[in-house]
């Protein structure tokens, strides 16, 4: 008998890590076929831990970190598929090198990320947050606060790739006076879409409204750092649906104090979840939402049932669907 048919007669466990959701009916029912079972495990108790080293097959995981250490400690798993987009909290070399394929699902929120973002720019820029906080305590009157029609201003949009695209396609059509986009993995792209191309630089000091879609990595932890930042318009709106550490918080604080009239919108943060004395929380032309562009009840459903069929790819010797490695 083919030793992967043994190994999944033998081995027929999947492990969830962080036990985010109600329950994994969609994912049991996914997985029943190959007549695999799923447990959530918590690798933080010894005995979870040495379950998931000695039995896993694959792993579904969304924020728990998985990084060499735990990786080169198992034993049976093919798979690690994650819960989302970005995958910076799994260690895509050592999984390599330990020929474990991993994967994301990189297409099951894009609407609801591109409604979130023009949400927080919405929000922000007519202060309906402050508005809305001001009624609830009697104060039925104009906003003091700066506010300007977004008809005739400049729109930065920064990286291109699904989430980039889906926004541009949704809001290009609200009175812009140009719409500049920067991704140097996307030129033809943009141009072909009807964007304009130009520098990261320009596009910072030209937009009035700043969205980042790009993921986290070496080259884009703080992206917009405090040399970036300075470089905005003192009006500016920035918003960032992506990672949080794209942005130097500390950096971007000051700028808010500095600059009254500009505003940022994040629905992530550089620490998740944030402390409740974060400084930004202070200011009323910071705007903050808890990493929930991705939710709809139409986008879990996606989700879970994507995670699953990665894996059951895999253990039915198939690559799976949206992978992030490659094995020989």
């Amino acid at each position: 008998m083919n030793k992967d048919i043994v190994l999944l007669m033998e081995k027929k466990l999947v492990a969830i890590l962080d036990n985010t959701f109600d329950d994994y009916k969609i994912e049991a029912e996914v997985l029943a076929p190959a007549g695999i079972k799923i447990e959530a495990l918590n690798i933080e108790d010894p005995g979870q831990h040495k379950k998931l080293e000695q039995e896993a097959l694959g792993i579904i995981v969304n924020l728990v970190p998985l990084k060499a250490d735990t990786i080169n400690t198992l034993q049976e798993c093919r798979v690690i598929s994650r819960y989302g987009v970005g995958y910076d909290n799994v260690d895509i070399n050592a999984a390599t090198q330990k020929g474990i394929w991993v994967a994301n699902v990189p297409d099951y929120c894009i609407h609801e990320i591109a409604e979130h973002t023009l949400a927080l720019l919405m929000g922000a820029r007519r202060q309906i947050h402050v508005a809305d906080s001001g009624v609830r305590k009697g104060r039925w009157q104009l906003p003091t606060d700066f506010i300007q029609r977004l008809n005739g201003q400049t729109l930065g949009i920064c990286g291109f790739g699904r989430a980039g695209q889906a926004f541009f396609k949704m809001v290009r059509t609200l009175g812009w006076s140009e719409i500049l986009i920067y991704d140097p993995f996307k030129q033809h792209e943009i141009t072909e879409q009807g964007g304009q191309y130009v520098s990261k630089e320009e596009l910072l000091q030209r937009a009035d409204v700043i969205t980042l879609h790009i993921p986290l990595s070496e080259n884009t932890f703080h992206y917009l750092d405090k040399a970036a930042i300075d470089n905005l318009k003192p009006h500016a709106l920035v918003i960032n649906t992506s990672r949080g550490k794209v942005i130097d918080q500390e950096a971007l604080y000051q700028f808010l104090i500095n600059n009254p009239n500009a505003r940022a919108a994040v629905d992530v943060m550089e620490t998740e979840p944030p402390e409740v004395s974060e400084k930004l929380f202070t200011l009323n032309n910071f705007l903050a939402t808890p990493h929930m562009a991705y939710y709809s009840c139409e986008s879990v459903i996606e989700l879970k049932k994507k995670a699953a069929l990665n894996v059951l790819d895999v253990l039915q010797n198939r690559p799976p669907k949206y992978p992030v490695n490659s094995l020989k």
